[in-house]
């Protein structure tokens, strides 16, 4: 009894709480919004936090329970039970009716079997219904992460070494060093928010595929999230050489 709470106090500690992402991501949106007005990385974090908002509605929706395919599984496996016990009673064993016992266990394997099939095929339809719906909410994720990365790609702080190389209006240069790594951090915790929201999703739908999925979510925002880094260190290194 005392291993079950303590379990369950440390799920509960390393558990992520959609109200608490989502305070955090306002918290990103306001500072950004405030410290740069106006800029396109505002437009993405409000999209950004729509998404965290419905996040909880979508996987309610995930999570529904499909009543229509439970009840026909449920009226199947019931015909199935019914149609075994009733031919069962209706075998006579005998040595004259060998033919017909032999005949009547076999249409009752049938029947278990087609309709064995029947089940399977109707919970796995349910199963590739929620996996589907997971996978379209990710998908969205995915598209954000992208819509921030390419915010950052022509934010490229060797600007500030070597401006001449540089095609004009290719680079925000009303930017300085400072506000630079400033913009590059919203955006690289914009994408850990991503990331964790997918985390989260992990949370609520146990599915191997699904986990998949939200691994390779991971592992994308924490590919882009250290390319921003780079570009902060060579900010940085920057700012030491002046």
């Amino acid at each position: 009894m005392l291993w079950e709470v303590r379990v369950k106090a440390l799920n509960k500690r390393t558990s992520l709480e959609h109200s608490r992402l989502v305070d955090l991501l306002r918290d990103q949106r306001k500072a950004l919004e405030n410290r740069f007005p106006g800029r396109g990385l505002c437009e993405v974090a409000s999209l950004v936090e729509d998404t965290f908002v419905r996040a909880p509605e979508i996987t309610d929706r995930i999570l529904k329970p499909n009543y229509l395919i439970r009840v026909l599984v449920f009226v199947l496996a019931s015909l199935m039970l019914a149609t075994v016990v009733f031919g069962l009673l209706e075998l006579k064993f005998s040595v004259d009716d060998g033919w017909s016992v032999l005949e009547g266990i076999e249409a009752g394997i049938s029947t278990v079997v087609y309709s064995g099939i029947a089940i399977v095929f109707l919970i796995s339809f349910e199963l590739r219904q929620r996996r589907q719906m997971t996978l379209e909410a990710l998908q969205e994720l995915r598209a954000l992460a992208h819509v921030l990365d390419m915010h950052q790609m022509n934010k490229d702080p060797e600007y500030y070494m070597f401006p001449d190389e540089f095609e004009p209006g290719s680079f925000a240069s009303n930017l300085t060093p400072a506000e630079l790594e400033r913009y590059l951090d919203y955006t690289a915790d914009l994408l850990s928010l991503l990331g964790k929201l997918a985390a989260w999703y992990a949370q609520k739908v146990n599915d191997p595929e699904i986990l998949i999925a939200i691994n390779e979510l991971e592992q994308l925002t924490g590919d882009m999230t250290r390319k921003i880094w780079q570009k902060i260190s060579i900010i940085n290194s920057i700012a030491l050489k002046r």
